[in-house]
């Protein structure tokens, strides 16, 4: 049996040989990182120089292509997330890291969970995408109508990512529950649904609704929105990682917020941190990045909004 480094160089050193890389930054996630010294040593064999990038990894959207040029590389090679679509300067290779596990045992165990619910949409990350046929088979041998949609930017069918949800948007109305199958509640805690939501967990081996925990954070939001209206100063964030950077939304938004009154001023970072908003005077901060960055804010002790919130002032 191949092991998880072999799995892991075998498909990226034929792609390293084929762009003839003379000098490659590697970018591993978190989680992964205790592999990153003998990934590299693995690439090193193909002849090309190996750095290992040891900033934060927060997927698809940062793409570390800066640090590669300043590096001299020709070649970034980013693991653990799949290309959907963001511009860089130096060639990328996304290696997506797709693991193998059998949810049918867990599902099955738990069918009951489920028996109120007729039709069911499921989404999972990029890892597991290749048991999704498993999944919607087995929930349709018991007696289940799925629905799985692609996401909009990978193409893949019931893939999401923590900032992305184009997969399953769609089925809000026609569906009576929805389903994720993987690890971790990070992923399907920012889908912001009403309908009842449960998560097939591969860690724990069980399914466990998680409604509650996102009808918490449907009323965060609402709150937040109601105290950012008495608020005076906003900050507009932009950020400068290739796929979260959006200064096409900051006009418009900047152009709202001084009609109901606000006093605004715009920032940009790589990434948003409390100790860079020291010194300025800030109340709310709108952040156009990650959408995900709003779970920070009693971190930030500031109420941070989404472009999206800012309509509802």
């Amino acid at each position: 049996m191949k092991s998880i480094i072999e799995k892991l160089t075998e498909d990226m050193k034929v792609k390293i040989t084929e762009r003839k890389a003379r000098k490659i930054l590697l970018q591993v996630p978190e989680g992964l990182k205790i592999y990153a010294s003998e990934i590299a040593g693995n690439l090193e064999m193909t002849g090309p120089e190996v750095i290992i990038s040891i900033e934060p990894c927060f997927g698809a959207c940062d793409l570390r292509d800066n640090e590669a040029k300043k590096m001299g590389c020709d070649l970034l090679v980013h693991i653990g997330h799949a290309d959907f679509g963001v511009r860089t300067e130096v060639p990328v290779i996304h290696h997506e890291f797709r693991m193998e596990y059998d949810f049918r045992k867990i599902l099955i165990e738990n069918i009951k969970k489920l028996e109120k619910f007729k039709k069911i949409g499921v989404m999972t990350t990029i890892q597991y995408v290749d048991s999704v046929p498993q999944i919607k088979q087995t929930l349709e041998h018991n007696g289940k109508e799925v629905l799985v949609g692609n996401n909009k930017k990978t193409g893949y069918q019931g893939h999401v990512l923590g900032c992305d949800f184009s997969a399953v948007n769609s089925l809000e109305n026609k569906v009576d529950c929805f389903i994720y199958f993987g690890s971790g509640r990070f992923h399907p805690s920012g889908f912001l649904t009403e309908k009842p939501f449960f998560v097939i967990d591969s860690e724990r081996g069980e399914i466990f609704d998680i409604s509650p925990e996102i009808r918490k954070e449907m009323i965060k939001k609402e709150l937040s929105i109601e105290k950012a209206r008495n608020m005076k100063n906003f900050v507009i964030y932009i950020s400068t990682k290739p796929g979260q950077m959006h200064p096409e939304r900051v006009h418009k938004i900047k152009k709202k917020l001084l009609s109901i009154g606000k006093e605004v001023i715009v920032v940009s970072a790589d990434m948003l941190i409390p100790e860079k908003l020291l010194g300025i005077k800030c109340d709310v901060v709108v952040n156009t990045a990650c959408p995900r960055l709003k779970e920070d804010s009693l971190q930030f002790k500031k109420i941070i909004l989404n472009p999206e919130d800012v309509d509802k002032l």
